[in-house]
């Protein structure tokens, strides 16, 4: 037993929390034997530690472009014997086009198809979904949503009649939209609660404002709910699900034939309508300016939710390349930039990440972590700098090769099963990416020089950001003034993102 728990602490494994122990501590093994262990288990390790390889390229599979009336188009990858199905029906609309005083419209709309279709109520199509070992989920993102549906094989014929009443025929019940809402209210007044909800629903509010399409949550504001109808509903669903306008996304053990005359069977009668509304044109900047500081005051709070953010580069028309390489140096793995500082030396927070945005406009790139309500000057003050000395210098050529492997293996795992390989396309297909997004971005990850890099990095000069802290207001005040902060006036909004 004490060998065991001195090789969990060579490994670091078990920890209850950030920085509590090192490598070296000894104290449960007052007779000596943690040292004899620790001098034997580590006979033999070299001093140097080992270089990181230079990453070879991986190109992820190509699925093929199919003609499969009455859909927009189609995007099929084949994956024989393995005996899977994966299937997603996308259309390119999601919460951006809510209208301003309706947010939360089009994920209602997408819960309410989830709630009957066809002959059957809700219970029935979850049933009949699990008949065929399926489970069927309407998801909605910003600038698409979906339809999913994982199963077996031999169950494609039954998995496309399911997905075709979802999508076609919604029962729209005024008895569940009644039940549906009514949850919904109760869930968004829970979400005022979770601390990890407030600092993006504020951050887009602060940068986008509120009638900019990503300036809204997706799930929607409260008056925004309340004032939805069921009519309303159904209309948005007439004019957004649309077959004529969506892209079906196949990866299994399926083939083109296959797949073209299951289709053709359950999606038989539908034709064409008048032309879908206009897609939101990219890239979808703000058009406002924000505030260097906005808080979201909760009295007491014993952690601050810090969340540094400023408009990022679009998906489409962009090279990004250099940018996820910095990115992933910055904030984009557990033993980036952040994290080592945050987490690992300074024992702020339990994790702390950087994300560039997956948008079809320009949206909010973050970097931010969840932090001691006692060091949120010091965490900022860290996070800032992470971000200025990364901007500045770039990262170094053995960041850079550990960020090519590493991302390398991130395309590897995107591709590893079905159901994963289907949401990666569907997420291409939904924000109007090219069938070789995927594979171009893999290659292009090798091409960018060390110069290229460092040119990059300067986007994540933080002398734009925005700066938002979810705690308690005195003491996030008190802790930026000790450390020298100064953000001006902070501008505080409530739970829904709202000036105070």
């Amino acid at each position: 037993m004490k060998r065991l728990l001195v090789l969990c602490a060579l490994l670091g494994c078990g920890s209850p929390s950030p920085g509590a122990y090192s490598a070296a501590d000894t104290s449960d093994s007052p007779d000596g034997e943690a040292t004899a262990a620790s001098d034997e288990l580590g006979a033999g390790i070299p001093d140097a530690r080992p270089t990181i390889p230079e990453s070879s390229a991986y190109t992820p599979p190509l699925p093929d472009a199919v003609r499969l009336p009455p859909f927009a188009g189609a995007r099929l990858l084949e994956r024989p014997g393995l005996g899977l199905l994966s299937l997603r029906i996308v259309v390119p609309r999601g919460s951006a086009y809510d209208p301003p005083a309706r947010s939360g419209l089009a994920a209602l709309a997408a819960e309410m198809m989830e709630q009957g279709a066809g002959s059957m109520d809700g219970f029935e199509l979850a049933l009949a979904a699990e008949r065929i070992g399926a489970e069927i989920a309407v998801v909605v993102r910003r600038d698409y949503s979906l339809v999913t549906l994982d199963a077996t094989a031999d169950r494609l014929e039954p998995a496309l009649a399911l997905l075709a009443d979802v999508v076609l025929r919604p029962r729209f019940d005024a008895g569940e939209w009644a039940r549906t809402k009514s949850l919904w209210l109760e869930d968004l007044d829970a979400r005022a609660f979770e601390p990890g909800a407030l600092a993006p629903l504020a951050a887009d509010a602060a940068l986008y404002g509120t009638d900019h399409p990503y300036g809204r949550p997706v799930d929607g504001l409260k008056a925004g709910v309340e004032a939805i109808s069921l009519d309303e509903v159904q209309a948005f669903h007439r004019a957004h699900w649309r077959v004529d306008a969506a892209t079906l996304v196949a990866v299994g053990e399926v083939t083109a034939d296959g797949l073209a005359a299951a289709v053709s069977r359950a999606f038989t009668g539908v034709g064409e309508r008048d032309a879908p509304p206009e897609l939101q044109k990219s890239p979808l900047a703000p058009t406002k300016a924000w505030p260097r500081l906005v808080v979201v005051d909760r009295p007491d709070a014993p952690q601050t939710i810090l969340r540094v953010t400023w408009p990022g580069p679009s998906m489409q028309g962009t090279d990004r390349s250099a940018l996820e390489i910095v990115d992933f140096v910055l904030g984009g793995s557990f033993t980036s930039r952040l994290n080592s500082n945050l987490r690992e030396d300074k024992g702020y927070t339990y994790g702390a990440r950087s994300r560039l945005p997956t948008n079809r406009g320009a949206g909010p790139f973050t970097a931010g972590a969840a932090v001691q309500a006692e060091v949120t000057g010091k965490a900022l003050t860290e996070l800032l700098a992470e971000l200025e000395g990364i901007a500045k210098s770039g990262p170094t050529p053995e960041e850079i090769a550990k960020a090519r492997a590493s991302l390398r293996n991130d395309d590897v795992q995107a591709y590893e099963t079905v159901a994963g390989a289907a949401d990666r396309l569907a997420l291409l297909a939904g924000l109007g990416l090219p069938l070789r997004y995927d594979v171009d971005a893999a290659t292009g990850r090798l091409r960018p020089s060390e110069e290229t890099i460092a040119e990059a990095a300067r986007f994540f000069f933080p002398d734009r950001a925005l700066v938002v802290a979810v705690g308690d207001r005195r003491t996030i005040e008190s802790g930026l003034k000790a450390e020298g902060i100064d953000l001006g006036t902070p501008e505080v909004r409530d739970a829904e993102g709202k000036r105070r």
